[in-house]
């Protein structure tokens, strides 16, 4: 036994933490949206994230209006978009949505044009698209959404036609009694939401919208938060920043007026980009055990709906060939997004082991000592996952395998009884091991 405690290897890490995902890659937008971004996150004191995924969904409302992006030869991809922004009560998610909202509330009172709704249920989306040419967004920082999807308020069956089929642009056809029949040709629906953790468990968990592939059209963020880091007195937006950002995106709206729908095509260098991006996922989509092989399947077209948008963005249209520095970095843009969802997919799905074992690794290492046994172990991490000693066993081998523990049995001293004894890795408190 002289050997217990020495010899430590550093340990496989267990999962990323909100706090390891990659920062949203700000320098891919061009400056003037660049530039209110910036600006805006330090005003609220909020992540960087937060502001840039909410301004791709909030240009997406334009760019889906009258462009698509062709990716190959006969292959188009709209350029509305699904996101998901994830952050805790308190994150001040909804200052960010209403600091991009009131830019779509100027455009459709000038303009007197519907852009989009809040809360509404699948047969109502149905309807506001058949009354707008096929174009709508969702726009809500409540969770509600998914409920009103999920007809818990209803008492109907979950409907995801609509869902479904404006994201992709498949055409509707809802036929009912007692009502007009309803068509869209080429829907174009554009979902920008702000939840709560606690939302995006549920939907993990739920089968129907995740079986029928409703989670993997969102790009997911779970931006870090700055709670506890945040000052009072922080700097107010520029205007110069404001109407920077207003210009792009009355520009690339009024670019987009006339009927015809417009075909943003690639230069040589985006198609050796995009080209190379497919490749590696394409070998992610290769293992078939992949949990998030439905996310992958999208993702490569998610990637050219933001190089479209960013182009457009840019002041370009479609009388210019999309470069390759644009596509590159929409490139970013995706694996930003696909790291994301690779952590959604991995700790906030319905699994609880990594749930469990991070609870364990918490209690282990508020202990400070070098050791202890399971039974008292079992005793601070006793509630909801663990109701008796036998069940945090799993969990212990998982960490042992991963090298945070090494569980031995110790014969206790004037005894014949054994005693189950953990030793904790010195690298839980940041120590090398000896």
């Amino acid at each position: 036994m002289g050997t217990i405690g020495q010899g430590w290897e550093e340990p496989v890490t267990l999962s990323e933490t909100k706090d390891d995902l990659p920062l949203f890659p700000v320098h891919c937008f061009p400056a003037a949206v660049r530039e209110y971004i910036t600006a805006l996150s330090e005003n609220t004191q909020t992540s960087i994230d937060m502001a840039a995924v909410v301004a791709l969904g909030t240009l997406a409302v334009a760019a889906q209006r009258r462009y698509r992006i062709e990716g190959n030869s006969g292959y188009y991809e709209p350029l509305n978009l699904y996101v998901l922004l994830v952050a805790e009560p308190g994150e001040r998610k909804s200052s960010i949505m209403q600091n991009f909202v009131r830019f779509l509330n100027d455009y459709e009172e000038k303009h007197h044009i519907r852009l989009y709704a809040d809360d509404c249920s699948s047969e109502a989306l149905t309807t506001l698209l058949a009354e707008n040419d096929g174009l709508m967004a969702v726009i809500s920082a409540e969770g509600s959404i998914f409920d009103i999807i999920a007809g818990r308020y209803t008492g109907q069956k979950v409907n995801l036609d609509v869902w479904l089929k404006g994201h992709c642009g498949d055409e509707i056809r809802v036929d009912r009694k007692n009502r007009d029949a309803e068509y869209v040709h080429n829907p174009r629906l554009t979902t920008l939401l702000a939840v709560q953790p606690s939302v995006l468990e549920d939907v993990m968990e739920n089968r129907v919208m995740n079986g029928r592939g409703l989670v993997a059209r969102f790009l997911v963020a779970i931006p870090a938060s700055r709670i506890g880091k945040r000052i009072f007195l922080s700097q107010a937006v520029p205007e110069s920043a404001v109407n920077g950002f207003r210009l792009v995106l009355e520009s690339i709206f009024l670019d987009g007026k006339d009927e015809e729908i417009r075909t943003i095509r690639l230069s040589g260098e985006a198609q050796t980009a995009i080209e190379s991006y497919f490749m590696e996922n394409e070998k992610l989509l290769a293992d078939r055990s992949n949990v998030m092989k439905e996310w992958l399947a999208k993702n490569v077209g998610a990637v050219l709906r933001i190089a479209g948008i960013l182009h457009l963005a840019g002041g370009k249209d479609d009388r210019e060939l999309l470069s390759g520095e644009t596509m590159r970095g929409a490139a970013e843009i995706g694996k930003y997004f696909y790291a994301h969802a690779k952590y959604a997919y991995e700790v906030m799905d319905n699994g609880n082991t990594l749930k469990m074992a991070e609870l364990v690794l918490s209690k282990l290492k508020q202990t400070g000592k070098s050791q202890t046994t399971r039974r008292e172990l079992f005793r601070a991490c006793r509630g909801s996952y663990f109701k008796q000693v036998a069940d945090i066993k799993p969990i212990l081998d998982m960490l042992e395998e991963y090298g945070y523990i090494r569980q031995e049995t110790v014969a206790r001293a004037g005894t014949n009884r054994a005693s189950e004894v953990i030793f904790i890795s010195p690298y839980l408190y940041g120590r090398k091991g000896q």
